[in-house]
């Protein structure tokens, strides 16, 4: 034991230390009193007994010394604390989901009256237990934590008593941990989005939201991903936002027999291993009317038979909308015809694309050939619904000409008389038919029965294309005095061949030996070109007699050469005096006339009035030519032409 002695203010102090140094106690001296200090720090366990060395001097400085012996009583002292609740509360940190009897801490204590305590340890919660493990209490847990449900701290109050019921006691706090024992939760129940086709990419179609059991406000925010690549559809990590990547055509590809398109997105509470929830989301993609009606072709050309009936079909056009929506893909149609058309062709009813006849197609008639028989109409589609889109489809018809008519002679039947002495070759007249079938035929001329005689097969031949007949070989008044012929006309329509025929009477008359004799036979003339109409070329005149015919029975005819009609001969008949006059004017500045060297072949007939029977009068013909020559005054640079 050590000792020290102090003196204070007039105060004496003694202080003890224990045999370990671990108390101290003190003890005032006071003249003769010895008591306790203030904090003495007693400890029977530590030390019984104290022997207290006292001195004593008087002031003249003799001294003395004399050992006072104290002893402790033992006192029945509480049990103390080892461990930190021995410095106050306790905070402990538990992680949740640990199992039942996990420890949560380990009180230690003492009990300062005995080396071998005997403590007993107790606590205030259900949450926990506590079991003596030597002389330390551990507190352990009494079930098995859920941060979720749990209170998230609590406080246990430990109890530590002795045998005699002395006890002590100390607050733990217990904090629970929040461990990641939870899967992500998506919120939504409905998981099918209605979207337009055609949104641009980066549009937001919908959101999903989910949330992590947990989360106690300080855990990282989930992580959103598609569980498989998508090309048309992706998602935001960080908001879930739903998010258009590419822009999705309704009515092409996979979504027009598809439109509902299913894919799995996941929320993930780490980015590395965490745990993962998922979920199915369905598009279902909407068409819009975003496609045009489309015909084709664009453009028809026909060709229709002019006989073609009402009702008949012409065309159909095709037209079609690729929108896969029906209210989307319908479409009227409008007929808008071209002018002229009108009441010709229609549609087949209401919103048909198939046209039809309604008119006549004449191919003859005078408005359908100014028309040019060819006609142009459009058939305008419209889409039902709205922005209303259209497309157009132009027919050209053309009306084609039918061999309808059968070719018609301009006269029921004809009758030409021929003198019994005309040579071979002769013309003895023209037939003449036409076809109003437009454009008009070629008509081909044939004989077809008559004309047998003096042992030739025909007496007669007919100029194919022009109608003129003529004498194959003399005829014989005497043998046969009148022929009935029959003429056909056939068109060239190889298709469909028409022909008609006519009756041609050819009266062989006896005839005169004497054709008028005019002179001058053959006469050269020269005019300017600008003589006035009426003016007698030259003063020519034609002088003819007859020695079977009066001088009124003369005719004269300007039969070749008379271009452009400019001369006649006046008077024209009866006179056997006839002059040359212009009749039309010429006109070389317009281009109207080119020719400037003319060649008349005059014919002359004299009736034979006074040759044998009045009922067969013969007709006998003269001819002379006459050559005149135009003279234009200016330099020309015309090429002159000589008609032979």
């Amino acid at each position: 034991m050590r000792r020290d002695f102090f003196s204070q203010e007039g105060v004496n102090l003694w202080c003890f230390h224990s045999r370990d140094n671990r108390r101290q106690s003190c003890v005032e001296m006071d003249k003769d009193k010895v008591t306790v200090s203030q904090s003495p720090g007693l400890d029977y366990e530590t030390q019984s007994n104290y022997d207290l060395l006292i001195f004593v001097e008087d002031n003249k400085g003799n001294t003395d010394f004399q050992t006072l012996t104290v002893l402790l009583v033992d006192v029945n002292e509480p049990p103390r604390f080892l461990d930190n609740l021995a410095h106050g509360v306790v905070y402990v940190d538990f992680l949740e989901n640990l199992a039942v009897g996990a420890m949560i801490y380990e009180v230690e204590a003492t009990d300062p009256d005995k080396e071998d305590d005997v403590l007993s340890y107790s606590v205030n919660s259900s949450l926990v237990i506590v079991n003596r493990s030597g002389k330390n209490g551990a507190i352990l847990a009494a079930k098995s934590f859920d941060y979720e449900k749990d209170l998230h701290s609590f406080s246990v109050i430990v109890t530590v008593k002795d045998t005699t019921g002395n006890s002590i006691t100390g607050i733990i706090v217990v904090n629970l941990i929040n461990v990641n024992d939870n899967w992500p939760v998506f919120k939504q129940n409905k998981t099918i989005f209605n979207i337009l086709e055609e949104k641009p990419p980066s549009s937001v179609i919908g959101k999903v939201t989910a949330y992590d059991p947990d989360d106690d406000g300080t855990s990282v925010s989930l992580i959103y991903f598609m569980t498989a690549p998508n090309q048309y559809f992706t998602i935001n990590s960080v908001t879930g936002e739903l998010i258009v990547s590419a822009i999705i055509d309704r009515d092409n590809g996979p979504f027009r027999d598809v439109p509902m398109q299913e894919f799995e997105v996941a929320a993930k509470d780490s980015p590395s291993q965490g745990h993962t929830a998922s979920m199915t989301i369905i598009v279902n993609i909407r068409d819009v009317n975003d496609n045009q009606p489309f015909c084709f072709p664009h453009t028809h050309s026909i060709q229709v038979p002019e006989t073609t009936k009402k009702g008949t079909t012409i065309v159909t056009i095709s037209c079609k909308d690729n929108d896969v929506d029906l209210a989307n893909s319908q479409f009227t149609t409008s007929f808008q015809p071209g002018l002229r058309t009108g009441g010709k062709f229609a549609l087949n009813g209401k919103n048909s694309t198939t046209i039809v006849v309604t008119g006549d197609l004449d191919f003859e008639a005078v408005t359908n050939l100014e028309d040019g028989n060819v006609y142009m109409m459009t058939v305008v589609v419209t889409d039902i619904s709205p922005p209303h889109f259209q497309d157009t489809a132009t027919v050209y018809i053309t009306v084609t000409a039918v061999n309808e008519f059968q070719p018609s002679f301009s006269q029921t039947s004809y009758t030409f008389n021929v003198s019994e002495f005309s040579a071979t070759g002769t013309k003895i007249g023209q037939v003449s038919a036409d076809d109003k079938d437009l454009p008009g035929q070629e008509l081909i001329y044939s004989l077809v029965a008559g004309g047998n005689t003096l042992g030739y097969n025909q007496l007669f031949w007919i100029n194919p294309t022009s109608g003129e007949i003529h004498l194959v070989a003399q005829p014989d008044y005497e043998a046969t005095a009148q022929y009935l012929l029959t003429v056909q006309a056939v068109d060239l329509d190889s298709d469909d061949t028409k022909a008609a025929t006519t009756t041609v009477t050819v009266n062989i008359l006896p005839t005169n030996d004497e054709p008028p004799d005019c002179q001058p036979k053959f006469y050269s003339l020269a005019i300017l070109d600008d003589t006035a109409v009426g003016t007698n070329v030259q003063g020519f005149q034609l002088s003819c007699t007859d020695r079977d015919s009066p001088p009124h029975s003369f005719r004269y005819f300007i039969t070749s050469g008379n271009i452009n009609n400019h001369f006649r001969l006046s008077p024209s008949a009866g006179s056997n005096i006839t002059k040359l006059v212009l009749a039309v004017p010429f006109n070389y500045m317009q281009g109207v006339d080119k020719v400037t060297d003319y060649n008349l072949i005059v014919q002359i007939t004299d009736d034979n009035l006074l040759a044998g029977n009045t009922e067969r009068k013969l007709v006998q013909t003269g001819r002379v030519m006459i050559n005149i020559r135009i003279i234009i005054p200016t330099p020309s640079s015309q090429k002159t032409t000589t008609t032979l």
